[in-house]
């Protein structure tokens, strides 16, 4: 299917840490497969950050940025972490690119989230 090889990179959420754990368990083989898979644990959002996200996004038009926020419910804590993904990759890809390094390197890309560190929407990242 062309999803591995050197130089590239799985990223996940909670989902395939589980499905890792029960891969590796039931086929010692997975483990060369899944090396390198970078995976998050639900934390839920907290703090001024995710304060001022949730207020943001609750003044912005319902249409184009829709959510359970604009009838007055708390976001899934998953929105939190998939905010700060996104924002982990991104400085990531920055990073990379400030450095003069292809964005397209998968490699690169991984290396480089190693050393992101920032505050998110919920607390406190880091891969290090």
């Amino acid at each position: 299917l062309g999803l591995g090889g050197a130089g590239m990179a799985w990223a996940g959420p909670d989902g395939l840490a589980a499905i890792t754990t029960d891969a590796l368990r039931l086929h010692p083989t997975s483990a060369a497969a899944m090396r390198g898979a970078l995976v998050t644990a639900p934390l839920g959002g907290h703090g001024l950050a995710y304060s001022r996200l949730w207020y943001t996004w609750k003044q912005r038009d319902p249409t184009l940025y829709p959510g359970n926020v604009h009838a007055g419910h708390e976001p899934a804590q998953f929105a939190a972490e998939t905010y700060d993904a996104v924002f982990a990759f991104a400085h990531a890809i920055k990073a990379v690119a400030d450095g003069g390094g292809n964005v397209q390197n998968a490699t690169a890309v991984r290396e480089a989230l190693r050393a992101v560190a920032f505050t998110g929407t919920a607390g406190a990242l880091s891969f290090a």
